[in-house]
């Protein structure tokens, strides 16, 4: 796929941000670098803080390569809205792209009672953000927060992927 469009051994030497440092995003990192070494990128990586993640790569979109967490939001509409349409929080990449288009499939499938109809401008959404290729999620899961009286420095922000950084367990 690299050289179909048109990336050759040594052309392209990207700076790879990896978020939210944990050994799981680590090895995930790593993983990536290796798989480019095997075609002759060479791709350094950059370990950003929390603050980092959300200037650098959610509010200015000014990551080449990213490999990290973005923060959660409740429900179809809350990503859609935050993330990939245009007067999102955290849309500043498809900001730059000023996808029209992909507003106005986004705001058709929040009004549309239609189940089935919904379903299939969700599709159409999908197919739009792949096919944009600013940001192409590969995975994307949801957690359960079951707190402790014990737990203390968490932050309670759902918009905040990294809750826990600074919590502990009170004796």
């Amino acid at each position: 796929l690299l050289q179909a469009a048109g990336v050759t051994e040594g052309s392209w030497k990207p700076t790879m941000d990896g978020g939210i440092p944990s050994q799981t995003n680590r090895d995930t990192v790593d993983v990536y670098i290796a798989k480019l070494r095997e075609v002759g990128i060479e791709a350094t990586l950059h370990i950003v803080d929390k603050v980092e993640i959300t200037d650098k790569i959610w509010l200015q979109g000014t990551t080449e390569f990213c490999v990290c967490n973005k923060p959660t939001v409740n429900g179809t509409n809350g990503e859609l809205y935050t993330f990939y349409h245009s007067t999102g929080r955290f849309a500043a990449l498809y900001k730059q792209l000023g996808d029209t288009r992909l507003d106005e499939l986004i705001d058709r499938q929040a009004t549309t009672l239609d189940k089935e109809q919904r379903k299939s401008i969700l599709h159409d959404v999908q197919r739009r953000v792949l096919e944009t290729a600013v940001v192409t999620p590969i995975w994307s899961g949801r957690g359960m927060t079951v707190l402790s009286p014990k737990l203390r420095g968490y932050a309670n922000d759902s918009l905040d992927g990294h809750r826990f950084a600074e919590a502990w367990l009170a004796g």
